[in-house]
């Protein structure tokens, strides 16, 4: 039975390519359906809708998917392309919302996406947990759509970019076999005749890694259905276009280019340049196997080996990286082969060889790796690998037959039902009786009480968790514990992980917190200090204002007389201009009266010559 259930509330993201919805359900508690569909919303001119299992599809987790919800009334040939991410909120601390990230090729064939696991029903449901509060939940969908319509398809190429944290996000989570599903990494949409060292500087920018720091690994199908990254890209094919590198594929609607980014990081967890591989090195990934919980615990991460060297050689490193002493002994398994439909192992792992040179390892090769004890096999269902494998087989196979008993074999129920009963029976590898050594033991106390001796911060940070949680399971085990103390033992190491991730999360909010008031703390020191400087500096600018001010009048008094000078000048050069000319028409006028004056002193002298004489000669 499906039904739909509460409202949708749409918000665009201030883009035109993305959208997010989010989807309040009331009396989450009370809902008695299988699946539980939204009401449909609409992104990019495609109709959407979530899909949620309530009570998980066939798992003990909220199941979620993004679906398209007009799919059978579409024209046949249909896809579309979106990155969206799936979210359950929480609604106590808003940092502790689950959120998880995919992108997908939606189509007729496969017309929804998302997460079978997205989170443990038991988490969900805790009233302490924040994810449900007042009997109401909320889911949040964000779309991200990039519109490549099948006319240009071919003009572009769907670049997928798996890194270490793809592998360890997913494996034991979403799969067990492989490296990683490419549909669920980060993706890039690349025009072909884009260079693919322009295509890097992308990926710089979006992952913060450096150029020169990132190592590209191709993706490659080998016989009976086995990918691995097995070479990676040379300067020579890093100067082709992205076009040139990528593959067609049936499933899209334009090329695509699956590849590994490998990068190595210094002590400081900063990305360095790449060491240099040689033909005789092959990287090679490592899965965790805990045969005690009957589970594939997490991807512990990558190493080059030489094909010269022997897996002894590599050991110590490895016991390194899965948090082991340097004296525990492991067993080594490679796995080969795999089938993608139905993800169901063809055959067994192979015990690898002496060296890893005599293996046919190939680059990329996935080594499953598990503590040797061969005495446990009486308390384990599953004591190693390839028992494990067949146990997972079973599962993947009631997975793909769960649902259509009339047309498929009851076998897939039968081993599911006998499985549940094992349980039931109380053959569970954690209830069993110890067959741990007296040094194993003691190494477990020894390590335990080291741990403790520790602050919790320390444990997690130094990567002492898991070593911790090995030894606390080990002394479970060997009932060491007095019986008072079991339930809470077993209680504390059930909730270990779920304890690191909380009490990690809110360290950093006490850290925040504490920046905040640091934050807070220097400024108002640098207020006091402002407010201190603040009044000398306002009467300084009253005086300056003061002193602007009768500058300004004088300058206006100023500006006034200087028109009034400039006036007078104007007068006095017009009155001197006038007073030059007259006197130069007076200097022409004096030379003719000049000459006049001489003539007339001449006349004068003359006449008063001939009167002198006259009067001489007239008196004597």
């Amino acid at each position: 039975m499906e039904e739909k259930s509460s409202t949708v509330e749409f918000q665009s993201l201030g883009d035109t390519s993305s959208w997010r919805f989010t989807w309040t359900i009331d009396n989450f508690s009370k809902l008695n359906v299988k699946k539980l569909y939204s009401d449909i919303f609409s992104a990019g001119g495609y109709k959407w809708r979530i899909l949620i299992f309530p009570k998980g599809n066939i798992v003990d987790h909220l199941s979620m998917y993004l679906d398209v919800a007009d799919s059978e009334t579409l024209s046949s040939g249909w896809s579309r392309y979106a990155q969206f991410s799936l979210s359950v909120v929480n609604q106590v601390h808003s940092r502790h919302t689950v959120k998880r990230d995919t992108q997908h090729m939606f189509n007729a064939r496969e017309s929804d996406c998302g997460f079978a696991s997205f989170i443990p029903l038991t988490e969900l449901n805790s009233s302490a947990s924040g994810f449900i509060l007042k009997d109401t939940c909320i889911v949040v969908a964000e779309v991200r759509l990039n519109r490549l319509e099948e006319s240009e398809a071919d003009l572009y190429t769907i670049v997928k970019v798996a890194r270490d944290e793809d592998l360890t996000k997913q494996i034991g989570k979403d799969t067990y076999f492989d490296h990683v599903d490419h549909d669920k990494v980060h993706s890039f949409i690349v025009k072909n005749e884009e260079p693919f060292y322009q295509f890097k500087e992308k990926v710089a920018k979006e992952f913060g890694i450096p150029k020169h720091c990132q190592r590209f690994w191709r993706w490659a199908a080998f016989e009976n259905h086995l990918y691995r990254f097995f070479k990676p890209l040379t300067s020579l094919e890093e100067r082709q276009t992205v076009g040139e590198l990528g593959e067609f594929s049936s499933t899209e609607i334009c090329a695509e280019l699956k590849l590994f980014l490998e990068v190595e990081l210094d002590s400081d967890m900063q990305p360095v340049a790449p060491p240099e591989k040689t033909d005789d090195d092959t990287i090679l990934f490592f899965k965790h196997y805990d045969p005690l919980k009957e589970e594939l615990r997490r991807y512990v991460g990558r190493l080059f080996a030489n094909k010269h060297e022997e897996p002894v050689e590599i050991l110590t490193k490895l016991n390194k990286m899965a948090g082991f002493t340097r004296n525990d002994k492991i067993e080594l398994f490679e796995e080969r082969r795999f089938e993608v439909e139905p993800y169901i192992l063809s055959d067994e792992p192979s015990w690898l060889s002496f060296a890893f040179g005599v293996s046919p390892l190939v680059n990329g090769g996935v080594i499953w790796f598990q503590k040797v004890r061969a005495e446990i096999s009486g308390q384990c269902r599953y004591p190693d690998i390839p028992s494990f494998f067949q146990f997972v087989r079973g599962l993947k196979r009631q997975e793909s037959t769960f649902g259509e008993i009339g047309s498929s074999s009851f076998a897939a129920l039968d081993m599911l039902f006998s499985d549940i009963n094992y349980v039931l029976k109380g053959y569970s590898a954690s209830l069993q009786p110890s067959q741990l050594t007296d040094n194993e033991i003691a190494a477990a106390w020894e390590t335990f009480e080291k741990c403790l001796a520790m602050k919790l911060v320390s444990v997690i940070k130094l990567g002492r968790a898991l070593e911790f949680k090995n030894s606390l399971s080990n002394l479970l085990t060997a009932n060491a514990f007095p019986d008072d103390m079991v339930d809470e033992m077993t209680k504390f190491l059930a909730n270990f992980d779920r304890s690191c991730e909380l009490y990690m999360s809110a360290e950093q909010e006490l850290r925040d917190a504490k920046e905040m008031q640091n934050s807070v703390s220097r400024l108002k020191t640098v207020l006091k200090e402002l407010s201190f400087e603040f009044t000398p500096i306002r009467n300084r600018a009253k005086e300056v204002d003061q002193e602007v001010a009768e500058l300004e009048g004088q300058l206006a008094e100023r500006k006034e007389e200087k028109t009034k000078l400039r006036t007078s000048l104007e007068d006095l050069a017009g009155r001197a201009s006038t007073s030059r000319q007259a006197l130069i028409n007076a200097e022409q006028e004096m030379k003719l009266f000049m000459h006049r004056k001489e003539q007339a002193e001449e006349t004068v002298g003359d006449i008063e010559r001939s009167w002198e004489s006259l009067k001489k000669e007239y008196y004597f």
